[in-house]
């Protein structure tokens, strides 16, 4: 693959990893965007939205695994598995937030709500940090 195919994949990587974090972040303090209204009555707006999280938790967990990685190598170069798998993980996850479904349901109240929240914006943060250490270079612990 030429250079500019690997500058068009790191900027999309970039671009769509990081907005959907962004968006993701937004979503998770301020609740659904609404911008779908699919008029489910509650039953199936809950269905709807279990199914999104099991897709982002299928796509994000299962482009990770080394067999899906080899599989994946005999399509595209290597060294571009990880801009594949932001890309692809950035495109379900802004699928998540802008179809989510608002439900009258409340699974968590305030005071636990609020330390989860806190904890996955920890958890943003961290993984923000690692991120730059590795784009500057330094090692990380590799899972």
């Amino acid at each position: 693959m030429s250079k500019y195919t690997a500058y068009i994949m790191i900027g999309l990587a970039r671009i769509l990893g990081g907005m959907s974090l962004l968006v993701f972040m937004i979503f998770l303090f301020v609740g659904s965007l609404n911008l779908l209204d699919m008029r489910l009555d509650e039953g199936g707006v809950l269905w709807f939205d279990a199914g999104l999280s099991l897709l982002f938790f299928f796509q994000h967990s299962g482009m990770i695994r080394k067999p899906f990685r080899r599989w994946l190598a005999r399509f595209i170069p290597e060294e571009y598995s990880d801009a594949v798998y932001a890309i692809a993980s950035g495109i379900v996850l802004l699928l998540v937030v802008l179809l989510w479904q608002t439900s009258a349901q409340t699974v968590i109240h305030h005071p636990v709500s609020f330390a989860g929240r806190s904890a996955q914006f920890l958890s943003f943060a961290f993984s923000g940090f690692i991120g730059v250490l590795k784009h500057w270079g330094f090692s990380t612990p590799s899972a």
